[in-house]
């Protein structure tokens, strides 16, 4: 594997705060949807809208962020893993904020999650850009098992607000405290020197053409979409079933926590073991495969 041309590869720079920073902004542009699904009951009853609303919302940004996902990778690239940072958690700030201090309807929350989808967007291709500027490619599965942990540890963090907050707190109060992560991903991104050690060129026999990988992204949409789903709706399942909020909220958490685990520790095997990553996805999709149908068979 040949390093880009003129550029370092003696190490990587600034990996640990590169990865921190990376993966505090898909933390943050995460809790949006996040937050909506861990105090849905709270949000309800103070907007009075339903559970079909709640799932409009958080279908408002997936939506968004499928739309301008091209984009915000475009704008990734033109932009540089700084700015690209910065608009992103300027975005998901402005969600954040906007929709603690000024959603008082329906439609402004939903103008508020919009943007949310569009710091989405912009987050995902600019974590990964920065992560193959910054991580040598012998650690870049770790390095993206922390990153990608960073979604269900948001979950995590969700549940758990939920779960210690007092049943009186409003919403909003967790919305707005949420606006410390992308600042803090910003002022740790701005500590980094970003070089570009972990990008290589792949020899021409293991380059994939472009109409090839279509496999891949509809996989991981289609994974992607059912977990969200659960995702979204695991609070006010759990309470139709007779479950406490707070107790919906620890299932949350525990949730998250796993998948944290599970990321994380699959990015240090690859690393360690060397094995085709494809062959693991497989078996990650498999497994979840089984979990949704014991969820949907009723089973306990």
């Amino acid at each position: 594997m040949r390093s880009v041309a003129g550029m370092s590869t003696s190490r990587a720079i600034g990996t640990t705060r590169t990865v921190f920073s990376a993966a505090a902004m898909v933390v943050s542009s995460a809790l949006p949807v996040a937050l909506l699904a861990a105090f849905a009951v709270r949000i309800e009853d103070t907007l009075s809208i339903s559970d079909a609303q709640i799932g409009g919302a958080i279908s408002v940004y997936f939506g968004v962020s499928v739309v301008f996902a091209m984009t915000g990778g475009r704008l990734a690239d033109r932009l540089g893993p700084m700015r690209a940072l910065a608009t992103a958690a300027g975005l998901t700030s402005l969600a954040l904020v906007g929709a603690a201090a000024v959603a008082r309807s329906y439609p402004v929350l939903l103008l508020f999650f919009a943007i949310a989808g569009t710091g989405q967007a912009l987050a995902a291709p600019t974590s990964n850009v920065m992560l193959a500027a910054g991580v040598r490619a012998a650690r870049i599965g770790t390095a993206m098992g922390f990153k990608q942990a960073s979604v269900p540890l948001a979950a995590f963090l969700a549940g758990l607000a939920v779960a210690v907050s007092a049943a009186d707190l409003s919403w909003r109060w967790p919305f707005a405290f949420a606006v410390v992560v992308p600042a803090l991903a910003v002022a740790t991104a701005w500590s980094v020197r970003i070089s570009r050690v972990g990008m290589t060129h792949p020899e021409p026999k293991k380059v994939m053409r472009l109409r090839d990988m279509w496999r891949y992204p509809l996989a991981g949409g289609l994974s992607t979409f059912s977990a969200s789903a659960i995702t979204g709706f695991v609070v006010l399942g759990l309470e139709d079933s007779g479950f406490t909020e707070s107790v919906s909220g620890l299932v949350l958490t525990i949730a998250g926590f796993g998948s944290l685990a599970v990321r994380i520790g699959s990015g240090v095997l690859k690393d360690r073991f060397g094995y085709r990553a494809v062959h693991a996805v497989m078996v990650l999709l498999l497994v979840g495969a089984l979990g949704f149908g014991l969820m949907v068979s009723g089973i306990g």
